[in-house]
């Protein structure tokens, strides 16, 4: 049977030329991933007096057991942040960001936890030519899940859709993905799914409820105190599950 990607070529000729700083300081295994302006200033403003330092193309909030790094928006950059944060250390990573709503029962402020993806993104095909539905690692699922639960948070779980094109959600493929029961619309965790996978780390996204598109017309929510509020309560929450591990 003829091969056919990457499957055709010899290992050596599937080794990546260019590849991630390894840095000689390593930083924690337990890292979050803010994805967007929006994430990273809210985990910033929740960590004083954490000197900010340069990393990849952005920044880095580094404690003793845990760094935030970011921010980062669209895959191609996602998935850059987390090759480095990999090549540097990183194996237990939350990331953390927005996304548009396809379903009537998720609203503006409401929490998903993505528990699968469907790629429209470009990044994930080099690493997996044939994958169109890349999967998060269950057990970094479940960890995130049992945080929550512990804080009497409520969310919702289910597959996202990550897209290249800020502006091209079109009607009929919110008309399909609804039908198809995909419950929102963001812009990197296809990818990060796939890098995760590819370097065997562990990895759960989770997103606030940003705006709704489920009736075919745009309802924002970015500047409504109720997204600023819950973002900031979901980020507080993980960044202390993670201060809490440090003190074990």
């Amino acid at each position: 049977m003829k091969k056919s990607g990457m499957d055709s070529h010899s290992s050596e000729e599937q080794r990546s030329i260019v590849f991630p700083f390894v840095p000689q300081k390593k930083i924690p295994q337990n890292a979050i991933l803010a994805l967007g302006n929006e994430s990273w200033e809210i985990l910033r403003k929740l960590l004083p007096g954490h000197q900010e330092k340069k990393f990849s193309l952005g920044k880095i909030l580094e404690n003793t057991n845990f760094s935030c790094v970011g921010p980062a928006t669209g895959s191609p950059a996602a998935a850059l942040f987390l090759e480095q944060m990999i090549a540097s250390g990183a194996k237990n990573i939350i990331a953390l960001g927005c996304a548009g709503s396809l379903q009537p029962g998720l609203l503006i402020g409401d929490y998903l936890l993505a528990t699968g993806s469907l790629s429209e993104e470009g990044t994930s095909s080099h690493y997996f030519p044939d994958q169109k539905q890349p999967m998060p690692d269950t057990k970094a699922i479940s960890a995130l899940a049992d945080i929550l639960q512990k804080k009497g948070i409520s969310f919702q779980e289910g597959m996202v859709w990550t897209t290249d094109a800020p502006y091209r959600e079109l009607v009929w493929k919110v008309k399909k993905y609804q039908e198809s029961n995909i419950y929102a619309v963001e812009m990197e965790i296809s990818a990060l799914y796939t890098v995760a996978r590819f370097h065997g780390v562990a990895l759960a996204a989770i997103v606030v409820i940003s705006d709704e598109l489920f009736t075919f017309q745009w309802k924002r929510g970015f500047n409504k105190p109720l997204f600023k509020e819950k973002f900031h309560h979901l980020a507080k929450t993980i960044l202390e599950s993670f201060i809490c591990l440090e003190k074990k």
